[in-house]
């Protein structure tokens, strides 16, 4: 029986949004019908007709452990969009695995080079499927993810580095509040896209002079 902690990644490349999101319903159905296999959370990565990356959660467990899918897919629009090149270098060797330590190895399941080939996926119209797993998952996961066309890999995740980068996007250029303007609003929405945005619908209270 599976550990039920979901710090394993399973990445795979569709031709299409469409491609994925019907896997990642197979995934479902596979997920209910194998007593042994207790999937994470599962998120679909494309890009629309005006170039903006959209995200798409799925299920089947979208809270508590399974919220880690959030914040790796928020630091993959982040990286893609320019949303957090005002981060430091030195939290990037812990995100994206690329410096020395145990921390460090595992980062958040994806290198840089993993990020720029989503990148260049997503442009040629491709869509990508993550799924959180436990690692006696991992093998299955990978195999049935391939079986339903996918293109697939598989990594561990560092819960100490998802908790990091949770600190980073929510300390990545914020102005997505009043206006959508430039990349960063971009890449913090996009990690946001099931999720109910704060809207700022501010009545002014009573204005008690009305002198007229």
């Amino acid at each position: 029986m599976a550990d039920d902690k979901n710090e394993q990644l399973v990445l795979a490349y569709f031709d299409s949004k469409e491609q994925a999101e019907q896997a990642a319903d197979a995934l479902k159905g596979w997920d209910k019908a194998n007593e042994d296999i207790k999937l994470g959370a599962i998120a679909v990565l494309s890009k629309n007709d005006k170039g903006k990356i959209e995200t798409t959660k799925l299920g089947p467990r979208n809270t508590g452990k399974g919220a880690k899918i959030g914040v790796i897919v928020g630091v993959i629009a982040g990286v893609l969009t320019g949303g957090l090149s005002l981060i430091g270098g030195a939290i990037w060797g812990t995100l994206l695995g690329a410096g020395a330590g145990a921390l460090t190895k595992k980062g958040i399941g994806l290198s840089k080079e993993e990020i720029d080939r989503i990148g260049s996926e997503l442009d040629a119209g491709h869509a990508a499927l993550l799924v959180m797993v436990d690692e006696p998952e991992m093998a299955d996961t990978t195999a049935e993810v391939t079986r339903l066309g996918g293109t697939a890999k598989a990594s561990e995740v560092a819960p100490e580095a998802v908790a990091q980068a949770e600190q980073a996007l929510s300390s990545a250029p914020a102005s997505t509040e009043t206006a959508p303007q430039t990349a960063a609003p971009d890449a913090t929405a996009a990690t946001q896209t099931t999720e109910a945005a704060p809207a700022p619908t501010d009545t002014p209270p009573n204005t008690p002079e009305s002198n007229g």
